[in-house]
């Protein structure tokens, strides 16, 4: 049997989907006395869990790559997921909901969802991202340089030239006016434990040799904001192999993730990591409407009874 295993990353309490390939994991438990109750980045010794400030969800990546044995793992957030089937709403790269609750009834994230995409492909990730900033077009390189420091890049890239040059001619990317965003993406463990080592060691490499000291709180990110260029660089290097089956899928976004924006009731709790059901009314809001549904009606969709809630715990 395949054995699948998709990160959530969460930094705070929040309401994510439940099920066998779901694994929450919470994300700088080193920086923190208060815990989510689910599986920690600073678990083992082999992490880099106290860096979060400046990796971000790539610390979960790590843990996964050092510690996690499947046949598949991915990469999620709890505000970003992926929908494990054609998707909604046309061919957008990605569909923006309220919460969970209003998403869940309009995408793809059960188990046979998810194999059935497996069964015809070896990495999924999210369509593709048009680079912009205040509405205005732009290439990757150039879209990095407004909101970075460029010479990061820069450097990263000389990196690829020197050590991995049967990765170098994706650089080209750089010129394209969209990319692979968020850090996401579903992998075959061979090609997962190549792009961690690809990542990590270039992200190392930078932490060793580049002085970031002076960088406010946000330009600090800077390991999860060049992370997420080196993965689209390594997910256009491994389509270009035209060995491995890669299939672009819709990107969800939610907007409210805090258990308590939830009118659920948990039936089951485990060290505060709640399972929760529907009441016997409940509301799906629609832009400024709100349709109230019983739990009998939405019986014929399972999903809506799998939402799981995460509340700290000293």
């Amino acid at each position: 049997m395949t054995e699948v295993r998709l990160l959530v990353a969460c930094h705070k309490p929040t309401v994510a989907p439940v099920g066998p390939e779901f694994l929450p994991i919470e994300v700088g438990a080193a920086l923190r006395a208060q815990h989510l109750g689910v599986q920690r980045d600073d678990d083992g010794a082999d992490n880099i869990s106290s860096k979060n400030s400046n990796y971000c969800e790539l610390t979960g990546i790590y843990w996964a790559w050092k510690h996690l044995k499947a046949d598949y793992i991915g990469s999620l957030h709890y505000r970003r997921l992926l929908d494990f089937g054609e998707g909604k709403r046309g061919a957008a790269a990605q569909v923006t909901y309220g919460d969970l609750y209003e998403a869940l009834p309009n995408i793809n994230i059960d188990s046979t969802d998810i194999a059935v995409m497996l069964r015809e492909y070896d990495v999924l990730v999210p369509r593709p991202t048009p680079m912009k900033r205040d509405g205005v077009s732009a290439s990757v390189y150039d879209q990095y340089g407004w909101y970075h420091n460029i010479r990061d890049l820069e450097y990263v890239a000389d990196v690829i030239r020197d050590e991995y040059p049967h990765i170098a001619p994706a650089l080209g990317t750089f010129d394209q006016m969209d990319g692979y965003c968020f850090n996401m993406f579903v992998m075959r463990t061979d090609v997962f434990n190549e792009y961690c080592e690809f990542l990590f060691n270039i992200l190392a490499k930078f932490e060793r040799e580049i002085d970031i000291s002076y960088y406010d709180s946000y330009q600090s990110r800077v390991m999860g904001y060049l992370g997420e260029r080196l993965t689209n660089i390594f997910l256009h290097y491994v389509q270009s192999l035209g060995t491995y089956r890669v299939r672009e899928l819709q990107a969800v976004v939610i907007e409210h993730t805090d258990p308590l924006h939830f009118p659920f009731e948990p039936v089951s709790k485990t060290n505060n990591v709640a399972t929760f059901e529907l009441k016997n009314t409940i509301s799906i809001r629609s832009g400024s409407r709100s349709h109230f549904l019983t739990a009998k009606s939405l019986a014929a969709n399972p999903l809506l009874k799998k939402l799981r809630g995460f509340s700290r715990r000293a």
